[in-house]
């Protein structure tokens, strides 16, 4: 099957939030499937086995803080990450914090590349392709309020003006790459 992803330039912000949907085609009993990567793999939503991985860069040194929870293949899950530069950053999985950390001064040393991919590492080995569906992925660039039930987003049914005249801009055109490799959908 071929090996399909998203590879877009971007330049992250001190603060942002990262959102979606997944669907894992299976569960791999000991190969990683890579959702998203950016910055060489500092910021990474991946999956082992029924373990999905979120990490983001600690803001101190090259380290990362990484979270675990489990999902099931042939189900739809939601994933939410939200970093802010000396601030509260934290990650979801279907609504459930996973955990949360205080960043301490932005990404770190970890960060030597500039790109996001969504289907497979950002160094393009394709070493980690996932197998399955991504739905409604969302980059904004500053950290959404978790609130209530409703973390997904809970502005989406109001006709309120929540950015308040803000600008975002695109820089670079995202790219359809279609490849070849085992083990993808």
């Amino acid at each position: 099957a071929p090996l399909q992803y998203l590879r877009a330039p971007w330049n992250a912000p001190q603060a942002f939030t990262i959102s979606g949907w997944f669907n894992a085609a299976t569960v791999a009993v000991s190969t990683q499937e890579d959702i998203l990567s950016a910055y060489s793999e500092a910021i990474m939503i991946a999956l082992v086995n029924t373990t999905c991985y979120m990490r983001m860069p600690s803001g101190s040194g090259a380290s990362n803080i990484q979270y675990t929870g489990t999902i099931s293949a042939g189900t739809w899950n939601s994933f939410t990450m939200i970093f802010q530069t000396n601030g509260l950053c934290s990650s979801y999985l279907n609504n459930i914090l996973l955990g949360s950390f205080m960043n301490s001064g932005g990404f770190g040393t970890n960060i030597n590349s500039g790109g996001i991919v969504f289907g497979t590492n950002d160094n393009l080995s394709l070493l980690y392709p996932f197998n399955g569906s991504l739905d409604d992925i969302r980059i904004f660039p500053y950290a959404v309020s978790p609130v209530g039930p409703n973390l997904y987003f809970p502005f989406e049914n109001s006709t309120a003006d929540v950015v308040s005249g803000a600008t975002v801009t695109v820089t670079g055109t995202p790219t359809y790459v279609a490849g070849l490799s085992t083990g993808s959908a």
